[in-house]
């Protein structure tokens, strides 16, 4: 089986959580799936880059197709029945344009996870925050939480009873 995660165009110099959670999820997926990273020909910026980023992966699909955040209006034309959409976080939601918000709103949020077949989120937080924006059926936001990655290593450190941090 074919699995294709459509992920952004990484940024120069800029920290890719997202891109190295899902490094790593391909690397653990059984031998029969097939893993393909499409990564966007452009920046997430300006009305008819984003365009091209939602035709180009009509060319591109597999047997399932992942959105992996970020460029969740990749949905628009791909196979609903074969979509997964992950949303990390609706952060996006909070921009101080009432006007920018309801259009990020409809682009990024309710139009996607409406063309979605399936949706997860990383967090009950997330998913709950997701809801108020979107009329969707609950069941249809799965949680799935997060793995932690192999470059993370366990550095024992003297606990500071006087000021604990964590």
């Amino acid at each position: 089986m074919k699995v294709v995660f459509f992920q952004r165009k990484p940024r120069p110099n800029k920290n890719f959580s997202l891109e190295i959670l899902f490094d790593q999820i391909r690397s653990h997926l059984p031998k029969d799936i097939q893993p393909v990273t499409e990564i966007a020909t452009y920046y997430s910026n300006g009305f008819f880059k984003r365009l091209y980023i939602a035709l180009e992966v009509i060319f591109k699909q597999g047997d399932v197709n992942h959105v992996t955040g970020d460029i969740n209006f990749a949905t628009f034309f791909l196979k609903k029945k074969k979509t997964v959409l992950t949303i990390l976080d609706v952060g996006l939601m909070n921009h101080p344009n009432p006007f920018f918000r309801k259009i990020l709103q409809i682009f990024w949020v309710q139009i996607p996870v409406k063309r979605a077949g399936y949706v997860t989120t990383i967090s009950v937080a997330t998913k709950t925050e997701l809801l108020k924006f979107v009329n969707v059926d609950e069941q249809k936001v799965q949680v799935l939480y997060i793995p932690v990655a192999d470059l993370m290593e366990y550095k024992p450190k003297v606990f500071d009873e006087k000021k604990p941090t964590i």
